[in-house]
């Protein structure tokens, strides 16, 4: 799996990075009414930067860093995957990630906002 995730990446600027992607502009996250699992690496170069401001410490800063760019009704949740950088899902920790991700679907099929 990894030969093939290099095989297949490619470059990107930090500028396209900033300007290019609406995804990650409040004004698009506040338009999210369902449930929402946002996952990062502790070390992911592309959301992480604690000299702006921008820790991926652990999950309870990310949420507060994050929270007030999604609804309420997003019921927003983080996971933070230690000593990961961008691709999580290729870490030798992935598992961890997968476990939580799994429950956070288990939980969120039997409704409501509750969390963990």
């Amino acid at each position: 799996m990894i030969a093939q995730d290099e095989t297949s990446k490619s470059t990107g600027s930090s500028e396209e990075l900033a300007s290019g992607d609406t995804a990650f502009l409040p004004a698009t996250s506040q338009k999210i009414h369902v449930p929402v699992l946002l996952a990062v690496g502790q070390n992911d170069a592309s959301f992480c930067n604690d000299t702006l401001g921008q820790s991926c410490d652990d999950s309870a800063a990310v949420l507060a860093r994050e929270s007030a760019d999604f609804s309420p009704q997003a019921c927003l949740e983080t996971y933070v995957l230690a000593g990961s950088g961008h691709d999580i899902n290729v870490h030798p920790g992935a598992p961890r990630w997968f476990a939580a991700a799994n429950d956070w679907v288990s939980r969120r099929t039997s409704g409501g906002c509750a969390s963990a």
